[in-house]
């Protein structure tokens, strides 16, 4: 690494990290001597800032390359800050100054379908900074926890979105526990109360949110429809078609590992269908319980490949001679 890259990550670093403690550090009038204190409720952010390899490759089925096109030229190219000019206005135009964008969009779809791979692939193409989190962050036992949180998830990301040219991107990761539907349970009022405050909030805070905003789910079905309203692209990844995991295979087989090269991608597509996850997971395994069982002379065979994919494929028996798949 060199001296002004490990700087630069430095600076991110204390970038975030002083973010972190002027929000905490500001004066919340609803606190009160019953409140958890701090200790309970954490020192540390409520999201993480991801590496996206600026050359990420991503390889989507046709229709879903086509929308991923059109969101990427709809950010890279302020779209909506020019529709302003013909006094078309998303619903951040309510609050003013608007210094960035607005774009919310929500990618649902099976486990494994490459979500998350979409998302980091928008931050690469777009060359913006990219911060994670998840339901696990945000949620406490603790009644009002999960408000604060959340209160506070925004405005760090607002504080640090304050000095950048282009608003960084947010992802929140499988995000259905948080934006389901308001309930109207009569059995249990406390809980109902929290949750539909919970969701209360998550709302205003789309409303006024300035940037790219990522959601991802496995269950879109569930959401709460004033939260669906707020959405600009609402993008369903379907199973991925047999030309895409072709294509995902060739990419992710190195050429250079001993063997690959008899690999026969078109058996495999036709003998087992797997998602972009799985095929990544099925090569990575695979290559690494070569290499431990003989670090010197390995070879990848395509009985070896397709015996890994059988231990992957649903009610396949998971043990295997290579101890890695």
């Amino acid at each position: 690494m060199t001296n002004d890259r490990f700087q630069q990550e430095h600076d991110d670093e204390d970038e975030v990290r002083n973010v972190i403690n002027n929000v905490k550090a500001k004066h919340d009038p609803r606190r009160s001597s019953h409140d958890v204190p701090d200790e309970i409720e954490g020192a540390t952010s409520l999201f993480r800032e991801e590496t996206v390899d600026p050359h990420f490759v991503y390889v989507p089925d046709a229709a879903m390359a086509d929308t991923f096109n059109q969101i990427v030229s709809v950010a890279a190219n302020n779209i909506t800050s020019v529709l302003r000019q013909y006094g078309i206005s998303g619903v951040a135009s309510h609050y003013t100054p608007v210094r960035h964008d607005r774009l919310a969009i929500l990618l649902s779809g099976a486990p494994g379908t490459g979500k998350t791979a979409a998302a980091y692939a928008l931050a690469a193409s777009l060359q913006r900074r990219l911060f994670v989190t998840s339901v696990d962050a945000l949620k406490s036992p603790w009644a009002g926890v999960f408000e604060r949180n959340t209160r506070r998830l925004f405005e760090e990301f607002r504080e640090l979105s304050i000095n950048q040219t282009h608003a960084p991107i947010l992802l929140i990761d499988e995000c259905e526990a948080l934006f389901a539907s308001r309930s109207q349970d009569t059995l249990n009022s406390a809980v109902r109360r929290s949750d539909n405050a919970s969701v209360d909030i998550l709302l205003q805070e789309l409303e006024k949110f300035e940037g790219i905003l990522i959601l991802t789910t496995n269950t879109p079905d569930v959401f709460d429809e004033a939260f669906s309203r707020r959405i600009d692209y609402k993008v369903h990844i379907t199973k991925t078609a047999p030309e895409t995991q072709r294509a995902i295979w060739k990419l992710k087989l190195p050429a250079s590992f001993p063997g690959v090269e008899t690999i026969d991608v078109d058996q495999l597509v036709a003998r087992f269908d797997m998602t972009p996850a799985t095929i990544t997971l099925v090569v990575r395994n695979t290559l690494v319980g070569l290499i431990a069982a003989n670090p010197t002379s390995h070879r990848l065979t395509q009985d070896i490949l397709e015996h890994a994919c059988a231990m992957h494929t649903p009610g396949a028996q998971r043990t295997s001679v290579y101890g890695f798949v």
